[in-house]
């Protein structure tokens, strides 16, 4: 619901500020009272196109600004959501302000907000009907919502739309499938390679490090055996050995040791160094004596190191790396291998998705074409109500040419088509106001007030409201009066039961429906023209419909009629 519409300098209007009510709010006034431009505030803070010539005269800035009741809008607050916007005290404040230089802002509950995303959310709070904005009529693919409401067929729409787009889901996976399939496929021969090349050098987690370890040591074979021989000669062999030399000190401290203890302790640190390197010589020696100079190992271990170092290069990878590029080798050329398994599963998916959904758009379809006639009639009735006895309306439906004979076409009546998220085929309203004129596209009737009878005739025969909460009529009196008008104001009053609806009429048949009465008048204030908006109350709204019935000269009489009219 729009709660408040405020706006400075816009037009001839300098400023005011209006809070309307749920239900029927009627706006009246003379000619040139600066409705219209009311009509433009709303249209700015909807998101529509600036216009710096709107600016009144003097200033540097307009600006509008409405509040919304967030539970009314649901599907807009869906889109502020997207811009992390949230309700405040489960309202909507939205502000535009447009500059005669540089740009404008837009704002909601005080957080930017680019025009095109508040034009998003406007369209789907605010229907103007008559000036040929916001128009949801004029656009054909909200058409066929009008049918399926018609025929509660909604339900259904949407089971179409859902299946169409889980089959496509399931076909773009398995289209992803089989090219891979292909791309793999293609590099079978490769794969296969690599894993033979990979498997036979047969390498292992740790062989690097030992191969490096023992190529040292065979290329230094000579000097380790030069120098093991030279250790235990000096050690243990030559007559002046470091182990005799060591093991004669130790004796001589063992035969002091009864003349002064001190030398007791030393004796045997002698004697256990004697043993030690004793033990050391020996295995030196059978260590370095072990090593032999051979040049075939030397050969094979140069050999090894050159293939790991040449598979490290041609794969760009370290000794792990090569063995976890095996292992994954060995997966994909396994995931080829069931490739077949996996594809079958997926086609059987796709064709169950298919056939679930073409019996679903061919359901659906026929409930429609069986349900036109009874939707034109209701229509074609409501439109002779409304004074329009030649009114002339039609639904147009189009099928796309022939699809090609191929696996993602669908089949209707025999013929290969597509099917669109709604279904098959197009539907789209004809109209013709006069006799003898072909109903022709909604889009190119260039009276408002028609178009604005027109929706109103397929909102009375629905009995429900579209997804837009609030509704706005201008000119829908356009070319009306009498009983027309009378009842043209006893369906918006039907109508505004389950939306918030806003008309500007010059009509008071329409205007005694109101729920709220507005009227808009301007005046000269010290040479300068001022717009207010007063909200009337009961003898205000008497008053008011007796201007609109009886003009320039009200009398008592017509003030009588007005009474009645309200009291009806």
């Amino acid at each position: 619901m729009l709660k408040s519409l405020g706006i400075k300098n816009l037009g001839i209007i300098d400023g005011l500020s209006v809070e309307f009510g749920s239900g029927l709010n009627i706006l009246t006034g003379e000619t040139g009272a600066g409705k219209s431009m009311i009509l433009s505030a709303l249209n700015l803070v909807l998101g529509e196109r600036a216009d710096s010539e709107t600016i009144r005269r003097g200033a540097q800035i307009a600006s509008a600004e409405a509040v919304f009741e967030a539970e009314g809008i649901k599907t807009a607050a869906e889109v502020f959501r997207e811009q992390d916007i949230v309700p405040e005290e489960g309202e909507y404040l939205i502000r535009r302000a447009i500059q005669r230089e540089g740009k404008g802002k837009t704002l909601v509950n005080g957080n930017a907000i680019n025009v095109s995303a508040l034009k998003r959310a406007g369209e789907t709070m605010v229907d103007i009907h008559g000036q040929h904005q916001h128009q949801a009529l004029l656009r054909k693919d909200t058409h066929l919502w009008w049918l399926d409401n018609y025929l509660d067929l909604e339900g259904e729409a949407k089971k179409v739309s859902t299946l169409l787009s889980n089959t496509k889901r399931l076909q773009s996976e398995l289209d992803g499938l089989l090219k891979k399939q292909n791309d793999m496929e293609a590099q079978k021969d490769f794969l296969e390679f690599r894993a033979d090349e990979l498997e036979k050098a047969d390498i292992k987690p740790s062989e690097e490090e030992k191969l490096e370890n023992e190529h040292k040591k065979l290329a230094s074979a000579d000097k380790i055996q030069a120098t093991g021989s030279e250790i235990f000669s000096e050690l243990y062999e030559s007559d002046s050995s470091v182990i005799s030399a060591i093991e004669k000190f130790a004796k001589e401290m063992e035969k002091l040791k009864s003349a002064d203890g001190f030398f007791d302790e030393y004796s045997k640190i002698f004697s256990e160094a004697a043993a030690q390197l004793s033990d050391a010589a020996m295995e030196i020696k059978s260590f370095c004596s072990g090593v032999e100079n051979d040049p075939a190992r030397m050969e094979a271990l140069e050999s090894r190191m050159a293939l790991l170092e040449k598979l490290k290069r041609k794969y760009k990878t370290d000794l792990p790396g090569l063995l976890e590029l095996l292992e994954s080798t060995k997966r994909e050329l396994g995931s080829i291998e069931n490739f077949d398994e996996e594809r079958e599963s997926l086609q059987t998916k796709v064709e169950n998705s298919r056939n679930e959904l073409q019996g679903a758009a061919v359901k659906l379809h026929k409930k429609r074409l069986k349900g036109i006639a009874a939707f034109k009639k209701e229509v074609q009735k409501e439109l002779k109500d409304l004074n329009m006895p030649s009114g002339a309306f039609d639904v147009e439906i189009t099928l796309p040419p022939n699809a090609p004979e191929d696996e993602k076409s669908f089949e209707l009546d025999g013929k290969k088509t597509k099917i669109f998220p709604h279904g098959f085929g197009w539907f789209q309203f004809l109209f013709s106001a006069n006799v003898g004129q072909p109903p022709k596209p909604l889009a190119k009737i260039a009276s408002g007030g028609e178009i604005s009878r027109v929706m109103l005739a397929l909102k009375t025969a629905t009995g429900k409201v579209q997804p837009v909460p609030i509704l706005v009529f201008d000119e829908v009196d356009a070319g009306i009066g009498g009983k027309t008008a009378d009842m043209v104001g006893e369906k918006l009053k039907k109508l505004s039961k389950n939306c918030q609806i806003f008309c500007i009429t010059h009509l008071p048949q329409i205007a005694r429906q109101a729920d709220s009465h507005y009227v808009v008048a301007k005046e000269t204030v010290n040479i300068s023209t001022v717009v207010t908006i007063e909200k009337l109350d009961d003898k205000g709204r008497i008053e008011e419909l007796a201007r609109m019935g009886a003009g320039k000269v009200v009398t008592d009489a017509a003030r009588k009629h007005a009474e009645e009219m309200i009291s009806k």
